[in-house]
Order: C-alpha cells, then structure tokens, then sequence
C-alpha cells in the first residue's frame, strides 16, 4: 500500500518539478535513506517485469534537492526506445494518489483499518455480487478499504468494452448519469 502511495506522489513530483532547476543532494543530506530509495527501482523494475507498466521516471525531492532521479524500461509496448529522464507523459485522475494521501493521513490516525470493508463505511457497498461465468454470486469477502485503493476491488471502468459487465454498464447508461442518485 505504501509503495502505491509512493508511485503516486512521485509521479505528482516528476510532473510538477522543473528538474533543471533543482540541485541534487545526497539522500542522507536532507534526511532520506538512500538505501529505503532503492527500492523504488525494485519496485519499478517488478512492475515492468510484471508486463504491469512499460517504462517509469521517477524523482525525489526534499527541502528544494533531488535525492532520486531515474528512468527506467522503455516508452511503451510498441516503442522500444529506452526511457528518457525528460519524457512526457498524460497523467489521468491525479486525484486518486491525492485521496489515497488522505487516506492514508486517517490510517495513521487510527480510523481504520486497510482490512476493514468498505460496507464500513459505506453502506450501500453491503452485499454486492460478483459476475462469475454467467452468473451474479456472493463474493468470498467482501471488498476492502486496501483493495479500493489499490484497484484490486475487481471493478471495471466500462472502457474496454470486452467484458458482459461493461456491456451492462453501457445498456444502464451509467456514463451518462447527472448524478449518484441518477447512476
């Protein structure tokens, strides 16, 4: 969960800091573990490894000094180019790694668990059903505050189109609802 967190915010960094600008200093010089940052190329070369993502760039920065800045796999599956430092990338829902902060902030707080379900805290996620071969059944377990934020609920977003559930979704018209009590 952290390391999701972690991508997230550094992916916000990479977008937001003109690197040129930057100095850079040793991790340990603005009070980071330079050993604890390698493993944000672990765990992006897991992720690449894993076919999950293609190619990351990823930068630190503490009180105005890089500690970390790396690129690493390439620009995409049909784009072997090595990745570079300075590449462009459309970043979709920033708000997702933004909320999961907060989240997080409330975690550490005590307010829940990341095993607690979210029917916890949002009713009306009681007694959802899953589509199994055909069918709707009851879910092993129900869906936790760590899968929903780590996308691991098994929701589907509607945009692949390949799937019965995203054809119900486009003949309910979901996407084109005004409002949660529309959708």
């Amino acid at each position: 969960m952290r390391k999701t967190i972690i991508a997230g915010m550094l992916l916000i960094l990479a977008s937001a800091a003109p690197t040129s600008e930057l100095p850079v200093a040793d991790p340990e010089a603005v009070g980071f573990s330079g050993e604890r940052l390698k493993n944000i190329n672990r765990f992006t070369q897991r992720f690449i490894e894993e076919g999950k993502q293609t190619g990351f760039v990823t930068i630190v920065a503490r009180h105005g000094k890089i500690v970390h800045f790396e690129a690493s796999g390439k620009y995409g599956v049909d784009n072997e180019k090595a990745m570079d430092k300075d590449a462009l990338f459309r970043i979709y829902s920033m708000t997702k790694p933004v909320t999961n902060v907060a989240a997080m902030i409330l975690y550490e707080d005590g307010e829940f668990q990341l095993n607690d379900p979210v029917a916890q805290f949002l009713p009306e996620f009681a007694g959802q059903t899953i589509w199994l071969d055909g069918e709707l059944v009851e879910p092993d377990s129900p869906i936790t505050v760590e899968q929903l934020m780590t996308h691991t609920a098994g929701f589907t977003n509607g945009y692949s189109g390949d799937h019965p559930v995203e054809e119900l979704y486009r003949d309910a018209k979901l996407d084109e609802s005004v409002d949660s009590n529309e959708f």
